[in-house]
């Protein structure tokens, strides 16, 4: 599963949670924790990190 932000006008900006504008990210796990909705999403073209 996949997911994706819509492109921003300056190029690849991240905003404050680390999730960069215009980019695609695979979907590695969805959870519903403590009433809160979770998905951990990984960026194919970053670092070997998660």
């Amino acid at each position: 599963m996949g997911a994706g932000t819509p492109p921003h006008e300056q190029g690849d900006t991240a905003e404050i949670d680390g999730i960069f504008q215009g980019h695609a990210y695979l979907v590695l796990d969805v959870r519903n924790l403590d009433g809160n909705r979770i998905i951990k999403v990984r960026n194919p073209h970053g670092n070997n990190s998660r």
